[in-house]
């Protein structure tokens, strides 16, 4: 499962990846017909003529792939990936023997379908429900996807060149505990936010409640702002680029009001160099 219009011109298993539905833990397999052979990526390659007689063509494929993809595609493969796994409830497993792979395609909603007609991605198990045909996941990708498998995710993107955000409810007592993802993702330069009202609940080490800050898509991504609570306003944060998840994890008891977020664009940094 990816993006098709302008997401990445590549086809790639992503290191022996499969999806699956997390809280299910259901693992779905598509159909020999609804993916690429291999044999079709092969022909007209150097790999494949100096393939020995012991090699599968999927030992060819994956070392096609590694002579060829670049680290911005190995990048943007990667940021696709955990878009869904932070929005979604769809997780990405190592392969063990599963013979299908993923496909990361570029172009129109059908492109590279090797079925004229048909999507390249198709949501199992109900194929009617359209998600992706654009670069990164949209919320209305993301609400079809979490409602296809009955996943009550707190997640929302933000891809405006500058916006707000807050808690979900703000200048009122909230309760019950949960995680919410805000990811921002804005078209272009770098994404930078400052708190307007900040008032959580105050615990040792943040662990009741807290926001968090990432410097990119995931939460493997470099932390910029670490747990955080209480009610000090945090200080402005800027990320390296154009895309910052914010984390915030919610207490039980609603001692709190919540916070508030503007974000906007701001201009690359560029490095001057200066010859004496």
């Amino acid at each position: 499962m990816s993006h098709a219009d302008n997401s990445i011109g590549a086809s790639t298993p992503r290191e022996d990846t499969h999806c699956r539905h997390k809280e299910q833990n259901v693992t779905a397999y598509p159909t020999k017909s609804e993916v690429t052979p291999s044999s079709d990526i092969l022909q007209s390659t150097q790999e494949a003529e100096l393939a020995t007689e012991t090699d599968t063509q999927e030992d060819v494929f994956n070392r096609i792939l590694k002579a060829n993809a670049d680290e911005a595609q190995i990048r943007w493969i990667s940021e696709a990936m955990a878009e869904f796994e932070i929005l979604t409830c769809i997780d990405f497993v190592n392969r063990t023997t599963e013979s299908d792979y993923l496909n990361i395609k570029s172009g129109k909603g059908n492109a590279f379908s090797n079925t004229p007609g048909k999507a390249t991605i198709i949501p199992i198990p109900d194929a009617s429900v359209r998600v992706g045909q654009r670069y990164g996941l949209s919320n209305l990708d993301v609400a079809k996807i979490n409602k296809l498998y009955n996943c009550n995710r707190c997640s929302t993107i933000l891809d405006s060149p500058s916006g707000s955000l807050s808690s979900d409810n703000y200048a009122s007592k909230y309760s019950g505990n949960a995680t919410c993802f805000f990811l921002i993702r804005i078209p272009s330069k770098r994404v930078s936010l400052q708190f307007d009202v900040f008032s959580l609940q105050s615990s040792t080490d943040c662990k009741s409640e807290y926001v968090k800050i990432y410097d990119g898509v995931s939460q493997s991504s470099e932390v910029l702002l670490d747990k955080t609570c209480g009610t000090e306003s945090p200080p402005i944060v800027t990320a390296s680029g154009r895309t910052m998840l914010v984390e915030f994890v919610r207490g039980d008891t609603g001692a709190a009001t919540g916070f508030k977020i503007s974000y906007t664009s701001v201009r690359t940094r560029r490095t001057m160099r200066i010859s004496i």
